[in-house]
């Protein structure tokens, strides 16, 4: 009898573990709702080599840029819930959910947020040819040509497009956006001279502020940042108080199960705590992050009820 109730125990506890589904089982696909080079593509890209390295299964990136990212988000909102489909995210996944009215998802039922990756300041760039150096100058000049100065982003929603939007309302004067798809290729129509300004970010720019091709006046956190602490705060050059970074996220389809959502958190967050992740971006200002996944949910909750302020305030719209 002892036998066989030590028999039956076994079993017991064996069932859940025989339960748990083998992952992965087949590749992985890491959405990027951007054109390649910019941060989330290159952060997307490291990790997928990592996830490779560490399972055995192909992870692979797959750019889809456009509609500010809501192709790539359908994509993965409409996807089974086995953790093989995943999505690297910034602010603009936010933003999105206030800018337009009927998005074919909803943007927190439809998800399960895995990690937050990191968050980095962004630097105001200008024109060389402006000759300006500060940001009372910009605003000044701003302000004698209403809607006349045009600057580039990455897109409708991103994080350099809300970072100006916010810039842009604190400082009361108009400019002209044009929307690009990825922060790397805005910043690269401000190096071409077709663009008078816009915000970008250390690893996107800080070759070509060294090459005297963009000019920076001010970073969007309220302390200098220490790869460029030459480089003045907005908040100190005329608009206290101003803040605004950009960040960095992985989702999943909603519904992933609970075993599935704590082993992909478990190894991305051993992904971007080390040398291949946090050695690369650190040295380019970026700030890694360290949340869990429910205070990841909860962070894009108060990111939506912010920035739905900032979007009624500016009058964006999707056009």
């Amino acid at each position: 009898m002892y036998r066989y109730a030590l028999l039956a125990a076994a079993l017991l506890f064996a069932a859940p573990a025989a339960a748990q589904p083998a992952y992965p089982t087949k590749p992985i696909r890491i959405l990027v709702p951007l054109v390649p080079g910019g941060l989330t593509d290159l952060m997307a890209r490291v990790i997928a080599q990592k996830l490779t390295e560490a399972w055995g299964q192909p992870a692979i990136v797959d750019n889809r840029p456009g509609a500010s990212g809501m192709i790539a988000s359908d994509i993965v909102a409409k996807a089974a819930p086995d953790g093989h489909t995943l999505i690297a995210v910034s602010l603009a996944h936010a933003v999105n959910a206030s800018i337009y009215p009927k998005l074919p998802y909803d943007t927190l039922r439809d998800f399960t947020p895995v990690s937050y990756l990191a968050d980095t300041p962004q630097i105001l760039l200008v024109r060389p040819q402006m000759k300006m150096s500060s940001i009372r100058e910009l605003i000044a000049l701003a302000k004698s040509k209403p809607g006349e100065l045009n600057f580039s982003s990455g897109g409708i929603g991103g994080s350099s497009h809300m970072a100006m939007e916010l810039f842009r309302y604190a400082a009361g004067i108009e400019l002209q956006h044009i929307p690009y798809k990825g922060g790397a290729q805005a910043t690269l129509e401000l190096v071409a001279g077709r663009v008078e300004l816009n915000f970008g970010q250390w690893v996107s720019s800080s070759r070509y502020m060294k090459s005297g091709q963009v000019k920076p006046i001010g970073v969007s956190t309220p302390r200098r940042i220490a790869v460029a602490p030459e480089i003045p705060t907005i908040a100190e050059s005329g608009l206290p108080g101003f803040e605004s970074r950009s960040w960095y996220g992985m989702l999943a389809p909603a519904k992933l199960p609970r075993p599935l959502l704590t082993k992909l958190h478990a190894e991305i967050a051993r992904i971007i705590s080390g040398p291949d992740f946090a050695g690369k971006f650190a040295v380019e200002g970026v700030v890694i992050g360290d949340m869990t996944p429910e205070q990841f949910a909860e962070f894009i909750r108060q990111e939506i009820k912010r920035y739905s302020i900032v979007v009624k305030a500016a009058k964006l719209t999707p056009g």
